[in-house]
């Protein structure tokens, strides 16, 4: 060792073989620098400069062979720098916290901090490749954060120590998101451009639940499924209360909102099925194909009884509606105009009602024996048919502006019918191989006229007092062509009887007969009751 002292009193001294390894000491006159140099020391320390009263505070200055130093200062601050290479500064504060700065380091740091606690981490990035601006890391946070990443768009991500996730959207956006420690992921938005506030995402991927706010369409929630039970994909909610469920087969099931308890399902195959509650029309269910080609409603409690109400297009048969009944009647209705009615249970009535609205009615087991009944557009014209009714009667005919003043029509099994005119008159015709025709005028003047009668009759005359009948005659064996029948007649005549041959006999109340000759002989004779008959002249 050997120690030479400058002109100024600075001393310096040379080492050779120092255990510690300086090599070199350099002490200032004034004792306030002092700078020793070493060989070949473990911890790679070249030399090392120590200071008193010097302005920036620092007291002490380590220099490492590998280009690296560090500085100590009076308040206990140590700054580091790197070595040969590496532009990285450390500065380590009285308190413990070291600060560290960075130039060209290949992950893109250029600023880290760390608390002398150990609790904070804080490392600032440049023109890192995923935008990361800074990470800062945390131990014991009270809110149970343990690291957040801040982006150069302004949007960060906060990790906790449960493993759950929260995330905000960059400068403008107000989005975060959450993701918890099971791996559920949940995003609120502000002034989000869909109108989008908040979205839950399971974990697992198979749930999704999406909140809106002032939707142009009115949806307030959006949930979509995965592997759900009954099949459902997604569930929208509405503002006013209705939603709408989509399911895997295609099937959407929707339902009313406050106050409507209503629901529709439309299947795969576009089929829309409505069920009501409460609806003030009574509907309670409607069925709609896919095709437009069929719908049916169904109701509850309606006034006018109506069941059921089908609607068709395109059917073969050409209905485009049917209608039920409680009761079990209905009607069908046709394109060409057409309408069917049938009865109820128990009643197999069936009427129809054709575009000209001509109606017919069929009859089952009707109590007055009808079994079809026809009544035209017009109603000038109506005919009922009967089956085993006790008079006998076949069919019914009724007329209104007849022509021939013809009211009413009514046909007999046994091929008898009669007619009534306006005026009253009837007119009355035989069975089937009889041609007989009876006419009662509007007086009650009876005619009737025969045709192959067995009695020779071809007329028959009643008046309606019922005190004068003739009965007029053809092909009578006995010659008679008419006989003519009285009562209260002045001369006390009861009968008077008509011969082909001109001849004829009066016979009176009290027995008289009166008989004159034939055309062509004024022979008479007369018979009273108990005398001999006296000859006279026919007057």
């Amino acid at each position: 060792m050997s120690t030479g002292v400058d002109s100024k009193g600075n001393r310096t001294t040379t080492f050779k073989d120092d255990p510690s390894g300086k090599v070199k000491l350099f002490e200032s006159e004034n004792g306030n620098y002092k700078h020793t140099e070493y060989k070949n020391r473990a911890d790679g320390v070249q030399s090392v400069s120590e200071y008193k009263g010097r302005e920036d505070g620092a007291v002490r200055y380590t220099y490492n062979r590998d280009g690296s130093g560090h500085y100590q200062y009076e308040d206990g601050t140590i700054k580091r720098h790197g070595g040969q290479g590496d532009d990285s500064e450390m500065t380590i504060d009285a308190k413990g916290n070291r600060t560290t700065t960075f130039k060209d380091d290949p992950s893109g740091k250029v600023k880290q901090y760390e608390s002398g606690s150990g609790n904070y981490k804080h490392t600032e990035y440049k023109n890192h490749a995923d935008g990361v601006r800074s990470v800062s890391e945390y131990k014991g946070r009270e809110d149970g954060v343990i690291r957040y990443a801040y982006n150069r768009d302004g949007s960060g991500e906060y990790r906790y120590e449960d493993g759950t996730i929260k995330k905000h959207g960059a400068k403008g956006t107000d989005s975060e998101t959450t993701i918890d420690a099971k791996g559920n992921k949940t995003t609120r938005y502000e002034n989000d451009s869909f109108g989008k506030v908040q979205q839950f995402e399971s974990a697992n991927g198979d749930y999704k639940h999406t909140e809106y706010q002032r939707r142009a369409d009115g949806v307030q929630s959006v949930r979509e499924y995965k592997g759900r039970a009954d099949g459902a994909v997604r569930y929208t909610y509405n503002h006013d209360g209705s939603g709408e469920y989509r399911y895997e087969d295609g099937t959407i099931k929707k339902h009313g909102g406050k106050g409507d308890d209503g629901a529709t399902t439309i299947d795969a195959k576009g089929n829309k099925t409505t069920d009501y509650a409460n609806d003030p029309s009574g509907k309670v269910q409607q069925y709609e194909s896919a095709s437009g080609n069929y719908k049916r409603t169904e109701y509850k409690n309606r006034a006018d009884g109506v069941l059921s109400v089908s609607e068709y297009k395109g059917r073969a048969d050409g209905a485009v509606r049917y209608t039920n009944n409680v009761d079990g009647s209905g009607e069908y209705r046709y394109e060409d105009g057409t309408i069917k009615k049938h009865g109820g249970k128990g009643d197999g009535n069936e009427t129809t009602i054709d575009a000209n609205g001509n109606k017919t009615t069929n009859y089952e087991n009707d109590s007055s024996g009808k079994v079809q009944q026809y009544e035209s557009a017009s109603g000038n014209y109506k005919r009922t048919e009967y089956k085993n009714r006790t008079d006998a009667v076949r069919s019914v005919s009724e007329y209104k502006g007849r022509e021939d003043g013809v009211v009413r029509y009514t046909y007999n099994q046994d091929g008898s019918g009669e007619y009534r005119y306006e005026d009253g008159t009837i007119k009355r015709h035989g069975a089937k191989g009889t041609d007989s025709e009876t006419t009662i005028d509007a007086k009650g003047n009876k005619s009737t006229r025969y045709e192959n009668d067995p009695f020779g009759r071809v007329q028959q005359y009643e008046s309606p007092s019922g005190n004068f009948k003739v009965t007029e005659y053809k092909d009578r064996s006995d010659g008679v062509r008419s006989v003519s029948e009285y009562k209260g007649r002045a001369d006390g005549a009861v009968s008077y009887t008509y011969n082909h041959d001109g001849s004829g006999e009066y016979r009176y109340e009290d027995g008289t007969i009166k008989r004159h000759g034939a055309k062509g002989t004024d022979r008479g004779t007369q018979a009273d009751s108990g005398t001999r008959p006296l000859a006279r002249r026919r007057r």
